[in-house]
């Protein structure tokens, strides 16, 4: 059954706290009761299918999505790695080194979670046989919004400058200061003038960002990385209205190669594991399946709150309880057992009978 926010609320609103609270306090415990329960069952409710075209060879996933579970590339299923992939002995290595582009492979191996979608480009790229990197003066960050309520509301960016440097601001405060910019007419992607006169991070430049803090926005805001003496410009990320501390998870396809001028586009369809996102509109549906363990939960947390840990730990279990048994109603009729599906490629064996990895 699915119900929202406001469903919760009427369930739980006089066993917050001290019972009859305001809209406010309820909804903050509300929130974590979600936020812990969500690792304890597996539920239906928290895993998506999402399709997605991928240019070149690397790709955020959405800020509702935590991880990949499953993934077909281009039809054909492939595997997820995890972080230590590029480190195993009889792995790929550096992927900086070790590209295959005559290899088909469909893999994906998790990059991290970064404050962006695009990673801005190396400082040293070069595309010609001269001894100069591309872009060596750093680049300007820009945001933008469509709501004309966003134009001048601040943005935080902390990153990093040419020298590899942490920047500060003039008040020595980390990060610098991104003045939000109103695409032209409210029309999304539309800007007249040149890149002077609108706001940007300024005359200091970055080479890399570590984290952007943003406030509450009435639209989504876009920042752009900006290079004024080739007038070219990169998408760094697209971030909700409501989100203050944005975080996405990054993926590279293990065996494609990224190509500036030619880039080629990767067909992927997923499972994803959806992540924890805030409830903060009566409308916002939650993502579990029983208002009853949302409710026993509440009270394991007042219990909580008040040090009694013993009557907390038993109001927990009886939510975990609740949602499991919720969660067998869902669950399909057994099937014949598993076949496990052992990748040939990435075994010792293959690798060494291949001659490694060149």
């Amino acid at each position: 059954m699915i119900f929202t926010l406001a469903d919760a609320y009427a369930t739980c609103k006089n066993v917050a706290g001290s019972g009859a609270c305001d809209t406010t306090t309820v909804y903050g415990y509300i929130n974590e009761a979600v936020r812990r329960l969500i690792p304890k069952v597996n539920t239906s409710r928290m895993i998506a299918q999402i399709r997605m075209t991928v240019r070149n060879s690397e790709f955020a996933l959405p800020r509702e999505a935590e991880k990949v579970l499953w993934h077909d590339a281009n039809g054909t299923p492939g595997v997820v790695f995890s972080r230590p992939y590029q480190f195993l002995q009889n792995g790929p290595g550096d992927f900086a080194y070790r590209i295959r582009p005559d290899r088909a492979d469909n893999n994906l191996a998790l990059l991290g979670e970064f404050p962006y979608m695009f990673q801005l480009p190396d400082l040293n790229a070069d595309d010609d046989d001269d001894d100069v990197g591309d872009y060596p003066l750093g680049f300007k960050l820009y945001a933008f919004s469509t709501e004309a309520s966003d134009a001048g509301k601040e943005i935080t960016v902390r990153g990093f400058g040419i020298l590899a440097n942490e920047l500060f601001s003039s008040a020595g405060s980390p990060g610098l200061t991104l003045e939000i910019n109103r695409f032209t007419g409210g029309v999304e992607g539309r800007i007249n003038g040149n890149w002077d006169t609108l706001k940007n991070s300024g005359s200091t430049r970055f080479r890399d960002i570590s984290q952007v803090y943003k406030p509450v926005t009435a639209g989504y805001v876009t920042i752009y990385a900006v290079y004024p003496e080739s007038n070219l410009m990169w998408l760094v990320g697209k971030y909700h209205p409501d989100e203050t501390l944005p975080m996405f998870t990054r993926y590279r396809i293990t065996a494609k190669a990224y190509n500036d001028t030619n880039p080629t586009c990767t067909n992927l369809l997923m499972l994803v594991k959806l992540r924890y996102v805030p409830l903060t509109r009566s409308t916002d549906v939650v993502p579990l399946d029983s208002l009853d363990a949302i409710k026993s939960m509440v009270m394991a947390i007042g219990y909580e709150n008040a040090r009694d840990l013993q009557s907390a730990a038993l109001f927990e279990q009886n939510a975990i309880r609740l949602l499991n048994d919720e969660a067998g109603q869902k669950d399909v009729t057994p099937s014949a057992p598993m076949v496990i599906d052992v990748l040939r490629e990435a075994s010792g064996r293959y690798l060494r009978s291949r001659g490694g990895w060149q």
